[in-house]
């Protein structure tokens, strides 16, 4: 992508062949997290994706992110890829993702909103996340990401907030996810959002 650019300056970030080469990044497995921190670190990541400019150096106070909002992103895609060599079960669900640029467009966008709205930040992502995917024609995949946007932070509050061996709890959440697909979907992106708050 970078040398594209170089070689044509009069090309726009934000052109349709931009995004295009920014979408076939994300269709890999491996060497997406090098790729967008080397255009993060370039300066190129937050023309391509406006909406991620808001992510840089902006810091949530809380004890949990250790992390700046475009490291944690950054770093979610990096607990993606290592997975690739795994053998923990998350590797083997994350291996049978058929498009993996559903899961990579979700862990980029899932905290997207953080610097516009903290506290509703995953229904706002969702909308912008709408916003942006309509841009880059990415249509296909559009309600599988605004859904895991939207509820990225639901099966981590399943798991370490309710009884989620009770029945009563787990099916709304059953609900709301719908289908075994998104719930796979769900659990790599929760696996990727834990690992990369903090050190430990």
């Amino acid at each position: 992508l970078v040398r594209v650019l170089d070689a044509n300056e009069d090309m726009q970030f934000t052109s349709r062949a931009c995004r295009e080469m920014f979408d076939a990044i994300l269709h890999h497995r491996r060497h997406v997290y090098a790729t967008l921190s080397r255009m993060h670190e370039m300066r190129i990541l937050g023309k391509v994706l406006p909406e991620f400019s808001g992510l840089a150096q902006y810091f949530q106070h809380n004890i949990y992110h250790f992390f700046t909002a475009d490291e944690h992103t950054l770093r979610c895609i990096r607990s993606c890829e290592a997975l690739n060599d795994s053998e923990e079960h998350v590797a083997g669900v994350f291996r049978d993702i058929k498009d993996i640029s559903t899961l990579y467009y979700a862990l980029l966008l899932h905290d997207i909103a953080k610097p516009r709205d903290l506290q509703r930040h995953e229904i706002v992502g969702a909308a912008m996340a709408e916003e942006i995917l309509r841009r880059y024609r990415r249509s296909d995949i559009l309600e599988d990401v605004r859904f895991l946007v939207r509820e990225h932070l639901s099966m981590e509050q399943l798991a370490f907030r309710r009884n989620f061996r009770d029945r009563a709890t787990l099916a709304p959440f059953a609900e709301r996810v719908s289908t075994l697909p998104r719930l796979e979907l769900l659990y790599v992106l929760t696996y990727a959002d834990m690992s990369a708050l903090n050190p430990g």
